[in-house]
């Protein structure tokens, strides 16, 4: 590969063009997906950067799903082009049951749990009471690569869900399982969406570094007069957005108060 610093003639900085660089040579085949990138000080010298501004470069391609770092590895390549945002338009109940469809759930293991706040005040219930928590993620039904790490709480009746997600094919659909299970309609879900540092956890899930910044969305399916579950979500901001319309209509009764 020629040495790239007399094509760098954009007013970008450096890091951004080194980055736009090593895409470059990544989608011509000159570093194979599967293997790793030259080591460091190879590439400092090749582009003539310091090690700081080419590991800018190197997590920008990290961020759009190209590289992964592994510790006591190296960098990886994962694919020559840049990984497509997921993007969910969620508009109304409908939109959340579709984007289910859309991506397939990934069944990691579930406990017994006896909630404490805050996770007793998300679901409305006394501290102490016995809830069970599933470990799962969504990804896209074409490919493995995690979209959300999701957590998802259920009451006691609902113990059925655990053996649907574990044997099923990937289109579970935690709506419409809390239903079945618990014997009573979902009337409303709320969401909550808040910025966050990625926990460890999710971290590891995600392929992402721990403490990156990240979105946690907080759904609560409620039916007439109480919470019937909910889910957390996290999402890592390079691969997920949502999108929300917001319309005017007549007011209804709201289960969660």
């Amino acid at each position: 590969m020629p040495p790239p610093s007399s094509r760098l003639v954009s007013s970008a900085p450096r890091y951004q063009q080194v980055a736009e660089e090593l895409q470059n040579a990544i989608a011509r085949g000159d570093h194979p997906v599967g293997g790793l990138l030259p080591p460091e000080p190879q590439l400092c010298s090749q582009f003539g950067v310091s090690r700081h501004t080419l590991r800018d470069a190197v997590r920008i391609l990290c961020d759009m799903g190209m590289l992964h770092r592994q510790q006591g590895v190296g960098t990886r390549i994962k694919r020559t082009q840049p990984q497509q945002r997921f993007v969910a338009t969620l508009d109304s109940l409908g939109d959340l049951m579709q984007y289910t469809q859309e991506t397939r759930l990934n069944f990691l293991g579930s406990r017994w749990l006896e909630v404490k706040p805050p996770l007793s005040e998300w679901l409305d219930c006394a501290p102490g009471e016995r809830w069970l928590e599933l470990d799962t993620y969504r990804a896209p039904l074409e490919e493995d690569t995690p979209l959300a790490h999701m957590k998802v709480y259920v009451r006691p009746e609902c113990e059925g869900i655990v053996k649907d997600i574990r044997d099923g094919d990937g289109r579970a659909w935690i709506y419409g399982l809390i239903e079945q299970h618990g014997g009573e309609p979902i009337l409303q879900v709320r969401q909550t969406v808040s910025a966050v540092a990625m926990p460890k956890e999710s971290a590891r899930v995600l392929h992402v570094k721990g403490g990156s910044p990240g979105l946690q969305v907080r759904r609560q399916y409620a039916g007439a007069d109480r919470v019937l579950s909910i889910s957390v979500n996290f999402y890592p901001l390079n691969l997920f957005e949502f999108m929300t319309t917001w319309r005017l209509r007549e007011a209804s009764p709201d289960p969660l108060g």
